[in-house]
């Protein structure tokens, strides 16, 4: 019972879809809402977007009618001020081509788009394989790399945020940390069962904690803000791995980061999310753009 329990808590696609409403959750319960800061739920995944957008006159998509037309080109409307994208952006091609059509968009809505980047970008396949910059030599395919580069090359892209690695949402159940009612579970595997323990954790997409962030930065100080103050979050879930030695504690943010990986990241234009060494708090920043410059937003004015 206990490996099928395991099997379904683990499976990518119920993982996406958990990590996905915990990820709102962060948002809702750390975001003070008003008349000033709302947060609104977009029903579209990956696949439908990429559809709508693979056209040569993206004023008539649905997306560009609802962020620009609705918002910007009708009396009364409300601008937006970020998109987060709940999907995982990979280092393959057609991800390059479907971010350059959604940087046209977002740039026009002056609403920077924030999600996940694969750190394959920057070389890392496994941050939990190859925690060590020195070890990140892998690249994407020449024909994934050209169109990267062409979309970094975009003036729009300066509106296209994405961040790596990503963060813990919850602590894994079992008895030390969240025991269930039904029988005697420990979510995560024993050393040396098949499988990849780190996998098995629930790891969020980053951009919910940068979102957050700045939802946080505009309460405090309006359009007066600046993307990176405050940069930090606290009370997050802190796991400590039983070893033979005792215990070790997991990085809330995969793997703990140093200014070397940091500025790797960085030079591929990607946000870093930061572990703090055996504390609960994650640290992001600071803020880019896939262009390599500061992420253009409404505060940029």
């Amino acid at each position: 019972t206990a490996h099928q329990l395991r099997a379904i808590l683990h499976h990518p696609g119920f993982q996406a879809v958990e990590a996905a409403w915990r990820g709102l959750d962060l948002l809702v319960r750390r975001l003070e809402t008003d008349a000033t800061l709302k947060l609104y739920l977009i029903d579209i995944g990956k696949a439908e977007l990429a559809r709508q957008l693979a056209t040569d006159d993206l004023a008539r998509t649905p997306l560009y009618k609802l962020l620009v037309e609705q918002a910007l080109e009708t009396p009364g409307g409300l601008p937006w001020a970020a998109v987060l994208s709940a999907a995982d952006f990979t280092a393959a091609e057609a991800d390059a081509d479907l971010l350059g059509r959604l940087a046209r968009v977002v740039d026009r809505a002056g609403a920077p788009l924030l999600a996940a980047a694969d750190p394959l970008l920057a070389g890392c396949r496994s941050f939990a394989a190859t925690p060590d910059p020195d070890d990140w030599a892998d690249a994407p395919d020449a024909a994934a790399a050209e169109a990267w580069d062409a979309l970094r090359a975009l003036p729009e892209a300066a509106s296209v945020g994405l961040l790596s690695p990503r963060f813990l949402l919850r602590l894994p159940y079992g008895a030390r940390t969240t025991p269930i009612e039904a029988f005697p579970f420990e979510e995560i595997p024993p050393e040396g069962e098949s499988g990849s323990r780190h996998a098995a954790f629930l790891w969020g997409n980053p951009a919910f904690a940068a979102a957050c962030l700045l939802g946080q930065a505009f309460a405090a100080e309006g359009w007066a803000m600046r993307p990176g103050r405050p940069n930090e979050l606290e009370d997050m879930p802190l796991y400590l791995d039983p070893t033979g030695d005792g215990s070790e504690t997991l990085p809330c943010a995969e793997i703990l980061l140093t200014e070397r990986g940091a500025q790797k990241l960085l030079a591929h234009g990607l946000t870093p999310v930061w572990s703090v060494r055996n504390q609960d708090r994650i640290r992001v920043g600071p803020f880019r753009s896939v262009a390599g410059g500061d992420l253009k937003g409404r505060w940029s004015n």
